[in-house]
């Protein structure tokens, strides 16, 4: 049995300096790329994190998931995606489930660069013989408003999606939170469950243990069980949005 200890610090990085994919999985002309964090260092409950940027004219090719299952989180932009038999218009604030075995593509047919948030987690043991079918939610007219933690009379917005329902892995909820300027948040700690932080948009400054870190869109910041944290949006007049992704331990569920 695992014990209550964590086994890694917390881990960061950010969208900066993306790699240039050409011809992704077979698609057309060029992608930029990031692989933010890899689940070697989160002992193994998940397979990895990543970033990727289509820009106008680009594709990435039709392809089957085997091994992973997966999400993306549009970030910005539009696109065209093919999701098994399905012919999808996908925008900023869609998140989109692959589970094992489902089929996808996508394709920038626009004028501006569109961006999206991944994550991979491997399948449970289950997963032979156990179907599941992929989703397309529209998250952001989900948000709702949530009570204040700070006892301020603003409150922040949140819409939460239960991804266990999707996928036989090792996969918690997901939440989209945005956060008015200047209010902050408290991320409550889940035994045997760790968290993977993403800024989608705004400001934000995350404090994890007695150690902070500031950034912008496309920092992330993957947050073990046991590890106390708190996101403060740092900006005074925009709005902060930001992904929450719980991942279970591979003991945990």
């Amino acid at each position: 049995m695992r014990n209550n200890a964590h086994t890694y610090g917390a881990i960061t990085n950010d969208t900066k300096e993306l790699g240039i994919t050409r011809q992704l999985i077979g698609g057309a002309g060029s992608c930029y790329w990031k692989q933010l964090i890899n689940g070697m260092h989160l002992d193994r409950h998940l397979h990895c994190v990543e970033y990727v940027v289509v820009p106008s004219g680009s594709s990435i090719g039709m392809h089957r998931h085997e091994q992973t299952e997966e999400i993306y989180y549009i970030v910005s932009g539009r696109a065209t995606m093919d999701l098994n038999e399905q012919h999808l218009q996908v925008s900023a604030g869609d998140l989109i489930t692959t589970p094992l075995g489902a089929s996808h593509g996508l394709a920038n047919y626009s004028r501006q660069d569109m961006a999206f948030f991944v994550v991979e987690v491997y399948p449970g043991k289950t997963a032979s013989g156990v179907a599941r079918e992929p989703a397309h939610i529209s998250l952001r007219p989900r948000l709702r408003p949530s009570a204040s933690v700070t006892g301020k009379q603003s409150a922040f917005r949140s819409a939460c999606i239960d991804l266990s329902w999707y996928f036989t892995g090792n996969w918690g909820q997901l939440t989209v939170v945005e956060l008015p300027p200047a209010e902050e948040l408290g991320l409550c700690q889940r035994e045997g469950r760790d968290q993977v932080l993403f800024v989608v948009d705004g400001q934000a400054e995350i404090t994890f243990e007695e150690e902070s870190i500031s950034g912008s869109t496309g920092l992330c910041l993957a947050v073990p069980t046991s590890m106390s944290r708190r996101i403060v949006n740092a900006s005074s007049q925009k709005p902060l949005e930001v992904i929450c992704l719980e991942v279970y331990h591979a003991t945990g569920r």
